[in-house]
């Protein structure tokens, strides 16, 4: 076939000239990717620079007893960390538009998701911590004793975290005694509190000031909404808001919009570019340049291949749901999320950003103590799907709170009837009901309306997943046993402490450097026992009881067996991939800082 002309009729068959139609579309596209390949060396550049400053940062951190602590450079290294995450991510994504998507593979369409993970949310929302209160102090509202009490709150912020608070003086968690020098914590405690009580002149006072997540500013009544509210740009909240729901346990369904979720990000981007603008880049390498050198040894490609592996059979397994029960099924989409999860902090792995993944520990934790929780119960729910209908109307009822939507009263009604139906016996009235729902966990509300604590969720599913297991840690002076269970709350009361822009992780212990490789063993082997009591499950309720039952529901019981065969065959193929994996996760790490 010739050149076609401008004046001749368009191949496609629109019956347009070539001129009015085709031609036009890809001058379209030649202007859309030569914008893009321009913003990405724009991207690649503020990456450098990042990483510069997280380093600078880092450094200072590393300085025996803190003697380098500074404000800024405590909160600018939580910044950087997370900023380094989000945008080795979004690089991913980013990359998509400037290819031809029909030529990307399944596996390598779900990669460019990962930056729309729970975990990537979580790093978006820390930055926006950060910048209100660094906004804060650049209006000049933190007092230089405000400062020096910033320095001193991560003693008692580890104290209060590793003491029962019910027994004045003494630490009485004795699961974590092997963790940490308990003496040592004490006296540090009560060196961080004399200072404290010189400013605030009262214990009760200081016990409500670390029930908040910014004790350094005096004020219990002080909170990150407050702050972001007044120091940020005016949609900052209700990005934080968004961000906030989208973290915690939800449905994960058409929760997260994508056009609002790329506006955030791109917002938080263009403010990183203003605020990091006048870094001069030293050695550091730009993303381009370190995702070559890092993800073309032989190491890191058997890696990667391993992942990608496990994401072509969770992706196998959610179609599967998909087919056999419809689209947006509870497995399906928790599955979908677990792929971008996992896609996340196989990043951060490869890449080095060890404390990122270790605060994304509390989300990851979280996600799965909640799946749990709402799926397995379903097995004593004496309405069918009771507890994923609840986690659905909780969804929608925080994205009506959000908006300003008037919730029907004909929908809150139809949930205090699914109650009602559940708990026949339960006494609570509807407004009660409706006020207890509203809480974090509100879908959780049993027959006398409590609703259970997510923290304690989720140590209950670590006791309940590990048991008595044990494993062998070391410190600098001996190798341990300690319970598998007890090591994981440590590590999620860490994470807690370290996911939100509070200052904290410039003083996190070695811990939140070296814990990684355990968190990505705990993201593998709790996602393969999930999939296993999905398919014990499945295997029981594909054989009817007696040749009554099996002509009245045959569809069911053959759909049943289907899943079962589905999750046996993804699981024998996930444990040769999880035994290789594991190999690597052993071998020696390259520091981010190289």
């Amino acid at each position: 076939m010739g050149k076609i002309g401008r004046n001749d009729l368009c191949p496609c068959g629109s019956g347009k000239k070539y001129k009015k139609c085709c031609l036009k579309k890809e001058n379209d596209i030649i202007y859309r990717k030569n914008i893009l390949n321009k913003l990405f060396k724009n991207f690649d550049i503020l990456y450098a620079k990042l990483k510069t400053k997280n380093y600078e940062c880092l450094e200072k951190a590393n300085i025996p007893n803190y003697v380098g602590a500074n404000f800024r450079d405590a909160m600018d290294l939580i910044v950087t960390s997370n900023a380094l995450s989000l945008l080795s991510s979004f690089f991913v994504f980013f990359n998509l538009l400037r290819e031809d998507a029909d030529k990307l593979s399944i596996v390598e369409k779900l990669h460019t998701y990962s930056y729309h993970s729970i975990t990537n949310a979580l790093n978006i929302r820390n930055i926006i911590e950060c910048i209100a209160i660094l906004n804060m102090d650049d209006a000049g509202d933190i007092l230089d004793v405000q400062k020096d009490l910033f320095v001193e709150q991560y003693k008692l912020i580890e104290y209060y975290s590793y003491m029962n608070e019910n027994q004045k003086n003494e630490l009485s968690n004795r699961e974590y005694e092997d963790f940490v020098d308990q003496e040592d914590l004490l006296r540090r405690y009560e060196s961080g509190k004399r200072k404290f009580l010189e400013v605030i002149k009262s214990e009760s006072k200081l016990k409500k000031l670390f029930r908040t997540r910014i004790p350094f500013l005096c004020d219990e009544k002080q909170n990150y909404n407050t702050l972001i509210q007044k120091y940020c740009p005016k949609k900052y909240l209700n990005y934080y808001i968004a961000l906030s729901h989208i973290v915690h346990p939800s449905y994960y369904g058409n929760f997260k919009s994508d056009e609002e979720y790329n506006e955030i990000c791109l917002e938080i981007i263009m403010d990183l570019f203003d605020r990091y603008d006048n870094v001069k880049v030293g050695t550091e390498f730009t993303y381009s340049l370190e995702r070559y050198v890092i993800y073309n040894n032989d190491v890191s490609i058997k890696y990667q291949r391993l992942v990608d592996n496990q994401i072509e059979i969770l992706f196998e397994l959610a179609s599967k749901f998909e087919e056999i029960f419809g689209k947006n099924n509870y497995v399906e989409l928790f599955i979908y999320e677990i792929i971008n999860v996992m896609n996340d902090i196989n990043i951060d792995y490869l890449l080095g950003y060890t404390e990122s993944i270790k605060i994304k520990f509390k989300a990851i934790a979280e996600m799965f103590a909640c799946f749990n929780k709402v799926y397995f119960d379903e097995l004593k729910s004496k309405t069918e799907h009771y507890y994923f209908k609840m986690l659905n109307a909780h969804t929608q009822m925080k994205i009506n709170d959000r908006f300003n939507f008037n919730t029907n009263e004909s929908d809150n009604q139809f949930v205090f009837d699914m109650y009602k139906k559940e708990f026949p016996n339960s006494k609570l009235k509807a407004e009660v009901f409706y006020e207890t729902f509203k809480k974090q966990l509100g879908f959780l509300i049993d027959q006398n309306g409590n609703v259970p604590n997510l923290v304690k969720l989720t140590n209950e599913f670590f006791e309940e997943v590990f048991q008595n297991d044990t494993m062998l840690v070391s410190d600098t002076l001996t190798r341990k046993e300690i319970k598998v269970s007890n090591y994981f709350k440590m590590c999620y009361k860490e994470s807690n402490n370290m996911s939100h822009g509070n200052g904290y992780l410039f003083f996190a212990n070695s811990g939140a450097w070296n814990d990684c490789d355990q968190i990505i063993r705990f993201f593998d082997n709790v996602l393969y026992l999930i999939l296993q009591k999905i398919e014990v499950i499945f295997r029981l309720y594909s054989i009817p009881l007696n040749d009554e039952e099996k002509e009245i529901n045959i569809r069911e019981f053959s759909d049943n067996k289907i899943i079962a065969d589905s999750m046996k065959n993804a699981l024998d193929k996930m444990k040769e991939l999880l035994f290789s994996k594991d190999k690597i996760l052993q071998s020696p790490k390259m520091n981010k800082n190289f």
